[in-house]
């Protein structure tokens, strides 16, 4: 039978098979039924550390925790003998002799005659989801335990009363007050507690749960599922794990995606244990923490990470340009030269002419982009001018109406009155937002509607980490999700070829950390990009405009104060 054109041929699939293999996250190990690695992926020498070719042959017991290596081989046995696969968790050795949790899923290899001949072993590194399961369990002991306190105060309590108190109606009313006093305990506490019965209808919880999920005691009663609670794609391992719990197996918590009433999802983790009459369970009662704080600082300080990472970088570039670019210059001079001359003779052709011309375009193009990192490398002496930024702002878009009106671009300014000045580089500052109106023009130049938003405000932390920021938004395409941490990088550009030396995004970086300020970008709502300048306030050099208009020192026309510094470092 012959194969069709567009089937891919067994040497294409292969290829194509290893090219999935080499970029896969977990580690795959193929293992002969004695346990010896067969094949195993790249991606053991990125997780463990390990070369991969070193380890074929070697048996995979060995790489298991001494404590953990009579599971892996029970498990392994039992596969083979019922040619069921098992989900184990085990501690893995790392090549420097440290210890990884890992989710080890292993599934038989079924040989022509039938017979279970290996195993493939998925393993997946679990090292941080045990991390949190300890400390969300030691948050749950530590629950447990002030629960437990306080149960025996009121234990104590009651007894002290039944005790001292005559008359059931007096023991009575003690008991109806430490009732109250639980209750309130129990709604006190900032995480969401519930019961539910059997079929999982929510009976009772504390009012975090309510602000929470959004739902309210009225939704309770006229009957509210727990698995309303949470995402849809969750149902399936949250019946497991009940099932899990009805057999008093301990589960831990168990991360879910949750679902308030407006449809919102927020990532929770959820601990919960049978509720039981004599030896029957009636129900669950447990404690739902939403995770959405913590996933946010994972989310900062990655943030952070990636900002000091790019910072080093641009600093080690910087330190480079200068004999970069002087290397380059000298023997661009030479052939500058070289090129004039020759198109000063009169008997070259039109074609050569012409060819000359195009050499010459493009040393003119390598001597840009030459001075380009020489300006970014740069090292003068700074002279910091106390200025108006808001005059700063006013005084480039005047100058630059005329070139943006032509392109058809509208300006929308909203700066911020009675801001205070600051201690700048005028020059320099100038310089990065021209940068950033340019970029800016450049990305709306196939817009339907070109509106660049600029505008400047005063933003108040609470440590008193005061800055004035600038923003400069446009309606362009944005900037697509994998560029966002390289827009800053030196010759980086989605411009086409000969429209920009991917230098503009690069020198404006550099100018911004000289003055001590932050530039990032985002995606606006608008389908463009926003850019934003932290400049720090200075406390001791920062003239205040008061609220008339007029500065407390002298001003001149370009919207800078007398009182000047200067910073030998530069």
């Amino acid at each position: 039978m012959k194969q069709p054109a567009d089937m891919p041929s067994p040497i294409q699939r292969e290829a194509q098979l290893r090219l999935i293999m080499d970029h896969v996250v977990d580690v795959v190990v193929l293992v002969d039924s004695q346990g010896l690695i067969q094949f195993i992926t790249p991606s053991a020498e990125r997780n463990l550390g390990y070369n991969i070719k070193e380890q074929v042959g070697k048996s995979a017991f060995e790489f298991a925790h001494p404590e953990d290596r009579e599971l892996s081989l029970a498990s392994f046995q039992d596969t083979l003998q019922t040619g069921v696969g098992k989900k184990i968790e085990v501690r893995i050795r790392h090549q420097d002799g440290r210890f990884l949790w890992m989710e080890l899923l292993g599934d038989p290899i079924t040989g022509d005659d039938g017979r279970i001949s290996g195993m493939v072993l998925v393993c997946r590194d679990i090292s941080d989801r045990k991390k949190m399961e300890e400390e969300i369990g030691r948050l749950n002991d530590d629950l447990e335990k002030r629960v437990e306190e306080r149960t025996e105060q009121l234990r104590v309590a009651k007894r002290d009363l039944e005790a001292q108190v005559e008359g059931h109606q007096s023991a009575e009313k003690a008991l109806r007050e430490s009732e109250k006093k639980y209750r309130e305990l129990v709604n006190f506490l900032p995480i969401s507690i519930f019961e539910v019965d059997m079929e999982l209808n929510i009976l009772s919880g504390n009012p975090t749960i309510y602000e929470t999920f959004g739902y309210n005691e009225e939704d309770v009663k006229k009957g509210l599922n727990a698995f309303n609670l949470i995402s849809p794609e969750s149902h399936n391992r949250a019946r497991s794990t009940i099932l899990r719990l009805m057999r008093a197996e301990k589960t831990g918590g168990t991360q879910y995606t949750g679902v308030r009433k407006d449809g919102s999802t927020f990532p929770i983790v959820i601990f919960a244990n049978p509720v039981m009459q004599g030896n029957k369970p009636v129900g669950l009662r447990g404690a739902i923490i939403d995770l959405s704080a913590q996933k946010q600082v994972e989310s900062d300080l990655q943030k952070a990470r990636d900002l000091l990472i790019q910072s080093e970088k641009l600093v080690s570039i910087a330190r480079l340009s200068t004999g970069v670019a002087h290397e380059i210059l000298n023997p661009m001079n030479i052939i500058c030269m070289e090129l004039q001359m020759l198109q000063g003779m009169q008997t070259l052709s039109p074609e050569a002419m012409e060819d000359l011309n195009i050499c010459m375009d493009q040393v003119k193009r390598i001597v840009k982009i030459a001075e380009g990192l020489k300006q970014f490398a740069r090292l003068p002496m700074k002279r910091f001018v106390v200025s108006d930024l808001n005059r700063i702002i006013e005084n480039l878009l005047t100058l630059y109406s005329p070139q943006l009106r032509i392109q058809g671009i509208e300006v929308e300014v909203q700066c911020q009155p009675n801001l205070p000045q600051i201690p700048i580089s005028r020059e320099k500052i100038e310089q990065a937002v021209v940068n950033l109106i340019m970029n800016g023009v450049a990305a709306m130049e196939d817009s339907e509607r070109k509106l660049l938003r600029v505008s400047t405000t005063k933003t108040v932390s609470t440590e008193g980490d005061d800055h004035l920021r600038i923003m400069i938004a446009d309606t362009g395409g944005g900037i697509r999700k994998e560029d966002m941490t390289k827009i800053f990088d030196p010759f980086f550009t989605t411009k086409e070829y000969g429209k920009g030396t991917g230098l503009g995004l690069f020198i404006s970086y550099g100018i911004i950390q000289d003055h001590g300020g932050k530039i990032w970008a985002e995606n606006n709502r608008w389908g463009g990009a926003t850019f934003f300048i932290d400049l720090p306030v200075d406390p001791e050099r920062t003239i205040p405009i008061q609220k008339d208009g007029k500065l407390t020192a002298k001003e001149d026309k370009t919207g800078s104060s007398t009182l000047e510094t200067t910073d030998g470092h530069g």
